[in-house]
């Protein structure tokens, strides 16, 4: 804010990035911070605070880690058609493992249906071609464990199966699809905590997952009936 009014030209971009810059690293740190890092954290809070418009619905789609909440912008303020769905499509193609799975696995069968504004039909064949993943899952699994190692059981099958077995009915199902379609998806990939793309956090997603499905039938019972005489 003090560069701003030394500089006598209102908000500009590059002095907050100079004095971002010149703050780090603190003096307390004695490790050297990499450019990408500070070009990252200012990016992320240049586009928080200024960004306007349809830039910052896009921004607080991606930005945000809740699946519900982002169905919940795609819904309820989505600029427009164009918007959604390019936004949609990015998510599809760069989102992380396992989430972008369970997106389109809730929200698919709602907009086949018609019933999510805001996404056109390109962006409704990308959501069907990774719900029919999970809808239709059918393969085999296998894992590698050590001759020191007391459980021969797969790394997250039993534990998420445990999960699984506390639900009932439709949840319960749709649950079991969630979870076959990411061990199928995860069958050659290390388990390592290091490998945190491929970590997840299943009863967290199988919840959040479970409120987009929640929120697309409040939608459907609040759509107007159409009656016909």
């Amino acid at each position: 804010m003090a560069a701003t009014i030394v500089s006598g030209e209102g908000i500009n971009e590059k002095i907050f990035l100079s004095i971002l810059k010149c703050s780090l690293p603190q003096l307390s740190y004695e490790a050297e911070v990499p450019e990408s890092a500070i070009l990252a954290a200012h990016r992320l809070a240049w586009d928080t605070v200024c960004t306007t418009g349809d830039q910052k619905w896009v921004h607080d789609f991606h930005l945000s880690n809740s699946l519900s909440a982002k169905l919940s912008l795609l819904l309820n303020s989505c600029p427009s058609e164009d918007i959604g769905s390019a936004t949609v499509a990015e998510f599809l193609a760069n989102g992380r493992f396992g989430h972008t799975g369970a997106f389109a696995l809730a929200v698919y069968p709602a907009a086949a249906e018609g019933r999510v504004p805001n996404l056109n039909a390109e962006c409704i064949s990308d959501l069907g071609k990774i719900a029919q993943l999970a809808l239709s899952v059918e393969g085999s699994i296998s894992w590698y464990v050590s001759y020191s190692s007391t459980s021969k059981a797969h790394p997250q099958r039993d534990k998420w199966s445990k999960i699984v077995s506390k639900l009932t009915g439709a949840r319960r199902e749709r649950a079991e699809h969630l979870m076959k379609y990411l061990l199928l998806n995860i069958k050659d990939v290390s388990f390592s905590e290091s490998d945190d793309y491929y970590q997840i956090d299943f009863k967290a997603l199988e919840g959040d997952f479970h409120k987009c499905i929640q929120i697309l039938a409040e939608t459907h019972k609040a759509e107007p009936k159409v009656q016909i005489d």
